[in-house]
């Protein structure tokens, strides 16, 4: 998963340094809150934005619906924050372990999988609508790997920025958190 702040760069310029790390806290504790609820890793923070991931070190069957499900709750807290945002969710191998020298490691996850969720979270920038507060893709493999929840719809087929091939992807519906007619 990754998770980005729309417009970070623009609000921010009209705070002061100590304002901007209390907003980036209140909303990293929202976002940190939802993934360890699931089960997930939160990987690293990147400026206004979150890597994070499930299934390592600990072996989680059910990772694709944990991330969705994460992803689902980090879209409700939105509104609450004050800020929009995406956030891009993609299943795939990777290699999970310690990546650096002896004098400073990280533990993190590498591969091909890694860059291709990066990319579906970027994707949001065309495809989040003005009025939704948090847009959330994932690919088909994620989709289906959940059980293919309803709450989320195909959104299209689309070339990921670096990608040749097109990647089929799904969106959590701007409803998904209203109440249900019965």
């Amino acid at each position: 998963m990754f998770t980005d702040i729309v417009g970070f760069t623009a609000k921010s310029q009209t705070m002061a340094p100590e304002e901007t790390a209390e907003m980036l806290n209140r909303h990293f504790a929202h976002v940190i809150a939802a993934i360890e609820a699931t089960g997930g890793t939160v990987d690293k923070f990147m400026g206004d934005g979150v890597m994070a991931f499930w299934g390592a070190p600990d072996i989680h069957t059910a990772h694709a619906r944990a991330a969705l499900d994460s992803a689902k709750a980090i879209a409700a807290a939105a509104p609450a924050c004050g800020l929009r945002m995406r956030v891009g969710v993609h299943t795939g191998p990777v290699v999970a372990g310690n990546v650096g020298t002896r004098e400073r490691l990280n533990y993190t996850i590498l591969g091909d999988a890694v860059n291709v969720t990066q990319r579906i979270e970027e994707l949001g920038h065309a495809l989040m609508e003005a009025d939704e507060q948090c847009c959330v893709l994932t690919s088909r493999q994620t989709f289906e790997a959940a059980g293919s929840p309803p709450e989320f719809t195909r959104a299209g087929e689309f070339t990921l920025r670096g990608r040749g091939d097109p990647v089929e992807i799904f969106r959590l519906s701007q409803r998904a958190d209203a109440p249900q007619d019965r």
